[in-house]
């Protein structure tokens, strides 16, 4: 089975159906399970994993609210912008409220389902699912940021080549104890004049546009600051490029006289359904959840064979 055109951004990549059989009750932690799966798509669509973390950061503050509950507080201070994650200016350059405040909503609704209030998990699970459409459709300002990001990413693309190539050697040949020594370590690296280290960083050095009329040692010093400048923010937990963060969280977790820590698998929410990694060209998924828990995946991708005519 194959479709002529791929997953577009204004479209989830799965659907829940739970009526495949006929009419019937779903519990809500069935649903909770979907959305899960359906929040981790679209925040790894637009690669803002981390704000699930943050979600849950936010809602263990627990502070008291005497007009709302904390949740429905968290809700209206990220509409207002009072509430953002680090890393982001101001409110107005953010523009994944609906899935920040989806993924809180969705944890409150899991936490709600051993509370004394347990149908309380009915109005939050809805409101997860509204702030979670918000975000499944690209507004004007997400596609402003998506396309700052991509010419960004074009213009830094030598850039991270290279720091990924000096995190690879600071990994098998030096031993720092934190992400500064080894963003330091990183920059050392590439700092030494070696030919093809020396090559991509004029290459950089025409994509960022730093004027050619300049003596060539001017050019690779403003070059050098640049990268050195972006490193911080790369190596940041939240930075933009999660390969690059990944590979500097690494330094995070090595202690002392031990090995450096395993990478942590990913995580799965109770109630979601598990099955195979997807597969390269997926477009499309159709998710059957059984009442006996079973379910039932049909893939569309563009990568099947066309049928014959």
């Amino acid at each position: 089975m194959s479709i002529t055109e791929g997953k577009r951004v204004d479209e989830p990549a799965s659907y829940f159906i739970y009526e495949q059989l006929g009419q019937r009750a779903v519990d809500p932690e069935t649903l909770i399970g979907s959305a899960m799966a359906l929040w981790d798509q679209c925040a790894m669509d637009y690669d803002v994993p981390e704000l699930w973390d943050l979600a849950k950061e936010l809602l263990d503050l627990q502070e008291p609210s005497p007009a709302l509950s904390w949740a429905e507080h968290l809700r209206v201070s990220i509409i207002m912008g009072s509430t953002i994650p680090r890393g982001w200016k101001d409110s107005s350059s953010f523009p994944f409220k609906g899935l920040l405040i989806s993924a809180i909503y969705l944890q409150e609704a899991e936490r709600s389902l051993t509370s004394p209030i347990p149908d309380r998990a009915w109005h939050l699970i809805a409101i997860a699912y509204y702030h979670l459409g918000l975000n499944s459709t690209e507004s004007e300002l997400m596609a402003q940021a998506r396309k700052r990001a991509e010419k960004n990413a074009e213009v830094t693309e030598v850039a991270r080549g290279m720091v990924l190539g000096a995190l690879d050697w600071v990994a098998k040949n030096r031993n720092p104890r934190s992400i500064a020594e080894a963003r330091e370590m990183v920059y050392q690296r590439i700092c030494d004049k070696e030919g093809e280290i020396e090559e991509f960083l004029f290459e950089y050095a025409d994509k960022a546009k730093i004027d050619k009329a300049l003596p060539n040692s001017e050019r690779r010093f403003q070059a050098l600051q640049r990268i050195e400048a972006l490193t911080r923010d790369w190596a940041l937990p939240n930075g933009p490029y999660p390969e690059i963060s990944r590979r500097f969280a690494q330094f995070s977790q090595r202690k002392a006289g031990k090995d450096r820590a395993e990478p942590l698998p990913k995580a799965h929410h109770p109630g979601e359904p598990e099955g195979p990694e997807p597969s390269a060209a997926p477009s499309l998924e159709i998710i059957s959840v059984r009442a006996d828990g079973f379910t039932l995946t049909t893939r569309v991708s563009k990568a099947d064979p066309e049928p014959d005519s």
